[in-house]
């Protein structure tokens, strides 16, 4: 659909704000890519350039770093804990639901950690990573005319039918952060442009306008739609290489506030919106845009320009390990230059023809003019090894100079303090043997908090992006149902696996939850949480806890929220039921004794008197006293004598432990 001039010059207005401002975010970005990838070349000076690169080195470190970086970020998962604001017995079974509902999506989007494992490489090369989160409303399940809409046998049909629609309901797609802009406000964006290549073969299967028409290519190589069936184009057929511009644009309302995305096609080297054909157009449910801009750590939040707000996590060692290719290239050139034979070539751009001529009178026949104006090279000649002569050009120094010794200085500069500073951190990849044995406890988690700290804030800026995607669905479903009541809200069901990560516990697999609008509406405060801490740092902190409660400087839900529990007084009514069963089991055990005495005796025929004596043992000296044993008492039950833990009431402080 041909765009009109209102909306063209809208478009030219947005990306020419957005533009500009990308620029150098993204030159800067491939050349940190292409270092990775051992694919970026030294910038060498000219002089060194104008008799050929013979010579590069391009570090492995890198690669390596990368996935050690990733590796460490990994390890531990992220958990979801949502409270209910209501203070209902029935809001915080719903809000128990659209928890583990919730966690089910988290775990369904990760995909076996595959998301976070692109988020976070994003976040260390390109110091920021973005996805297109996609939410699709699902239909209801088509029925027949003598169909009933209202018995068991439709209502199980329906929920069947949403059990599959809900695996399309929400997708996480990841996207290529040097394909986006955003802006022009970066800390709360109004505009979202992504601009990506695809080939013809691609737009035909996946690209669709309002009349369900697909984009192609005429003959003249403009933008034209075809139905399925229609010929194609001259020379374009289905197989064709060529390539159309697929471009999204997410844009608020600055009235409404409301958020549409808008489709365009455009060929493949045109720079004009005047090309741009519009594909379609649609409300965004989620009332916010469909793209997360998840920054690094690192972020820089004064800043407005995207290349000095969003650092990679990384930048630091890639800055030194180019600077150290490059200082081991020129090493390289200029050993190999060393030990050839080959020719010098001196470009004599800007010299003065009388220098010039003046100069080869020094050398004599050692030197010559090549090409001609300003390309003109002189080429000497160095003297045939083992031929006994000398090339001496008085007043001129040996070129390339023989003194190397300013390049290995900081070649071992950066090799013994640069580079090893910005690697990744032994006391999180487990490799700090010699710190460990040397340290005490206290002082060895010190530095091991210290060395998670850049970690734990790349791992917070993902949890936040989880966190808001818990509110977008949120949004989604209730629009979706703004104006339905009851029976006929759609449901979106799901079976549990087992896997969800939820801070309270882990969940039974196979447990059915069905969420609608309705429950949807409860009021719930959302929490993401990924702790990076290791199985060290846990016990040690675990230890340092236990010390302080002994010494009476924590109290106990201090202590238990030390100890990683999420909801302290839960966890002390828990431990209170548990201790009050064990009390009571320990209490009512004799009479559940004389209970089975009773019935053995009417069983067998004989009295009770004598069943106690053929059961009960000889008492002698040294006889063991057990349960019914010799009539001796039961032995206690474990953790029968324990304190009772006396959870604190709503609105009193907290009353300790008591008896």
């Amino acid at each position: 659909m041909p765009i009109d001039n209102d909306a063209r010059a809208l478009l030219d207005e947005q990306l020419e704000q957005l533009k500009g401002r990308f620029e150098e975010f993204r030159s800067a970005r491939r050349d940190y890519q292409d270092t990775i990838r051992r694919r970026f070349s030294p910038n060498l000076p000219q002089s060194l350039k104008d008799y050929g690169n013979k010579f590069e080195v391009q570090s492995d470190i890198l690669e390596s770093d990368l996935q050690e970086n990733v590796a460490i970020r990994l390890r531990h998962t992220p958990k979801i804990s949502l409270t209910s604001l209501e203070d209902t017995k029935d809001a915080k079974k719903d809000v128990e639901e659209i928890e583990i509902w919730n966690a089910s999506w988290m775990l369904r989007d990760n995909n076996g950690r595959v998301s976070d494992r692109a988020i976070l490489t994003d976040q260390q090369v390109l110091g920021v990573s973005v996805t297109r989160v996609l939410a699709t409303m699902p239909k209801e399940p088509e029925t027949g005319d003598d169909e009933d809409e209202e018995g068991a046998s439709f209502e199980a049909q329906r929920r069947q039918h949403f059990m599959k629609a809900t695996e399309s309901t929400f997708r996480e797609l990841h996207r290529n952060p040097l394909t986006m802009l955003w802006g022009p406000n970066l800390s709360d964006p109004d505009l979202y442009f992504e601009d990506a290549e695809v080939t013809l073969i691609e737009a035909r299967k996946s690209l669709r306008n309002d009349q369900g028409h697909y984009p192609t290519l005429d003959a003249a190589g403009k933008v034209a739609f075809l139905g399925e069936g229609e010929p194609l184009y001259g020379e374009h057929q289905a197989g064709s290489s060529e390539r159309l511009h697929f471009v999204r644009r997410n844009m608020r309302d600055p009235k409404s506030g409301k958020w549409t995305a808008t489709e365009f096609v455009y060929p493949h080297g045109s720079n004009a919106t005047s090309d741009w054909d519009q594909l379609t157009e649609y409300v965004i449910p989620t009332e916010r845009a469909e793209y997360y801009v998840i920054p690094a750590g690192g972020e820089q939040l004064n800043e407005t320009d995207p290349h000095l707000r969003y650092p990679p996590g990384m930048k630091p060692l890639i800055v030194a390990v180019t600077e150290h290719n490059f200082w081991s290239t020129v090493l390289g050139q200029l050993a190999l230059r060393a030990v050839t034979d080959e020719k010098i070539y001196i470009p004599l751009r800007g010299t003065p023809d009388e220098s010039v001529k003046a100069f080869l009178a020094h050398i004599g026949d050692y030197g010559h003019i090549e090409g001609v104006g300003a390309q003109q090279t002189l080429v000497v000649t160095p003297p045939k090894a083992g031929s006994g002569e000398m090339l001496v050009l008085p007043g001129l120094e040996p070129w390339p100079k023989p003194t190397i010794d300013e390049i290995l200085t900081r070649l071992s500069y950066l090799e013994n303090v640069e580079i090893p500073q910005y690697r990744p951190n032994r006391f999180l990849s487990g490799a700090a043997f010699e710190e460990t044995k040397s340290s005490t406890g206290t002082g060895l988690l010190a530095q091991m908090e210290a060395a998670g700290i850049a970690p734990q804030s790349d791992l917070d800026m993902i949890d936040l992006y989880r966190e808001e995607q818990v509110w977008a669905r949120k949004r989604a479903i209730l629009f979706w149902d703004k104006e339905v009541e009851g029976p006929r809200q759609k449901l979106y069901p799901l079976v549990t696996t087992g896997k969800e990560a939820v801070a309270k516990g882990k969940i039974d697999p196979g447990k059915q939850i069905v969420i609608t609008a309705e429950k949807m509406q409860r009021n719930f405060a959302a929490n993401v949480k990924t702790e990076s801490f290791t199985e060290q740092q846990r016990l040690l902190r675990d230890q340092e806890a236990t010390a302080k409660f002994e010494r009476g400087l924590f109290s106990l839900p201090q202590y238990l929220e030390r100890l990683g529990f999420d909801d302290p007084e839960n966890q002390m009514r828990e431990l209170n039921r548990e201790r009050h069963r064990v009390e009571a089991q320990a209490q009512f055990a004799p009479l559940e004794q004389a209970e089975r005495q009773a019935l053995y005796a009417a069983l067998s025929g004989l009295s009770v008197e004598g069943l106690a004596a053929l059961i009960a043992p000889p008492m002698g000296p040294g006889a063991d006293v057990g349960p019914g044993g010799g009539g001796g008492a039961p032995t206690p039950m474990p953790n029968a004598g324990r304190q009772v833990i006396e959870p604190p009431q709503f609105g009193r402080p907290a009353a300790g432990v008591g008896v």
